[in-house]
């Protein structure tokens, strides 16, 4: 249920078979959300971390250890830390995505290809 008269902000992220979308919103009530697009991405899972190479705005590679280590470990919660220029910022991204995301990998192959 979205509230338009009351202020928003957060993070959005979309996975896809080997890259994530992701960005920053904040916005009034009754303004425009204004989009900030991060200029660095670390992904952490299981003690790991990960370097996410920029794709295009908003767009990062997943890269391969990445997403074996989310096969691996699909129940494993994962934690993304974005720097924008407002600052550094976690984003957590639930067990049950995560999940999911390993789901999709499995679904595609991605499993016997890594």
């Amino acid at each position: 249920d979205f509230d338009g008269s009351a202020p928003s902000r957060g993070f959005e992220a979309v996975f896809y078979p080997v890259a994530l979308r992701l960005f920053r919103y904040e916005g009034c009530a009754g303004c425009a959300l204004i989009y900030q697009y991060p200029t660095k991405v670390t992904a952490k899972i299981n003690g790991q971390s990960y370097g996410l190479p920029i794709l295009a705005r908003g767009g990062y590679y997943m890269p391969s250890g990445l997403r074996r280590a989310i096969i691996n470990a699909p129940t494993s919660p994962l934690t993304l830390q974005a720097a924008t220029s407002e600052g550094d910022f976690t984003v957590n991204i639930s067990s049950k995505a995560v999940s999911e995301y390993a789901k999709m990998l499995r679904l595609l192959k991605y499993d016997q290809v890594l």
